[in-house]
C-alpha cells in the first residue's frame, strides 16, 4: 500500500483496516491444490470469516471523548463484520475496510494482546471426564465445555477496576460465549456487561 497520507483519515469513530477477506476461507487440499470456500450463504460463519487486519488509519477522535488507542500499523482482531463488502473502500487500486472503533477488540504486538474498550477474552473450560464406580468413562456427546463459565485471560481496564484478575474463573450471561480465534487460540469474546460473577 502507498503512503497513508493518500488514504483519507476518518474523522470520528471509524477505523480503516486492510484485511484479506479470504484469509480463513482458504483451504489447502494438496501441495498444489488450494481452494477458496464460497461464503456467500454464510458470510459471517466464524470458521471462515476474517477478523484480523492492519490498521491503515485510526479515527482522529471518538464521540465518547475517550482516547484513541489505535495507531497506523497496529495489527488488530475485530468483529466478524470487518470484511463486509458494504464496508469496503478502494483507493489507488488498494482495498480496505471501514469499521466502527468499538468493534475492534484488541491489538496484538509481538504476541502480546492488549484489549480495547470494554472487550475481554475468556478461555473456555473443558468439562472433566466422568467415570462410573466401576471405572467406565462416560462419553459426552453434548458441548464439551462448561456452560456459562470460563477463565479470564485478557481483560479490559474496566474489569480490572472491578477486581477481576487474569486466571480468575468467571461466570457470564447466556449467549455471550461468542468464539473467536486469536493467534491460533480459541477464546470467548465478550463485553464487561456480560461478566456477572468471579471466583478468585
Amino acid at each position: 500500500m502507498e503512503s497513508t497520507n493518500q488514504i483519507p483519515k476518518p474523522i470520528k469513530d471509524v477505523v480503516f483496516i486492510q484485511a484479506n477477506p479470504n484469509k480463513n476461507a482458504t483451504r489447502k487440499l494438496t501441495e498444489d491444490v488450494e481452494i477458496v470456500i464460497d461464503t456467500a450463504f454464510h458470510p459471517h460463519a466464524t470458521e471462515y470469516v476474517t477478523q484480523e487486519g492492519k490498521v491503515i488509519n485510526p479515527p482522529t477522535k471518538l464521540s465518547n471523548k475517550k482516547p484513541v488507542e489505535l495507531k497506523a500499523g497496529d495489527y488488530v482482531y475485530t468483529h466478524h463484520f470487518l470484511c463486509d463488502e458494504d464496508q469496503s473502500l478502494e483507493l489507488n487500486g488498494e482495498k480496505f475496510y471501514q469499521l466502527h472503533y468499538e468493534l475492534v477488540h484488541c491489538i496484538v504486538n509481538k504476541g502480546k494482546i492488549k484489549m480495547l474498550s470494554d472487550w475481554n477474552l475468556i478461555e473456555p473450560i473443558e468439562k472433566k471426564e466422568e467415570a462410573t464406580k466401576s471405572g467406565i468413562v462416560i462419553v459426552r456427546l453434548d458441548n464439551p465445555k462448561e456452560p456459562l463459565s470460563g477463565t479470564a485471560r485478557h481483560i479490559s481496564k474496566g474489569l480490572k477496576a472491578l477486581g477481576v484478575k487474569k486466571g480468575d474463573k468467571i461466570y457470564f450471561s447466556k449467549d455471550s460465549d461468542y468464539e473467536i480465534i486469536i493467534e491460533g487460540k480459541t477464546y470467548y469474546r465478550m463485553r464487561d456487561r456480560d461478566v456477572i460473577g468471579i471466583v478468585n
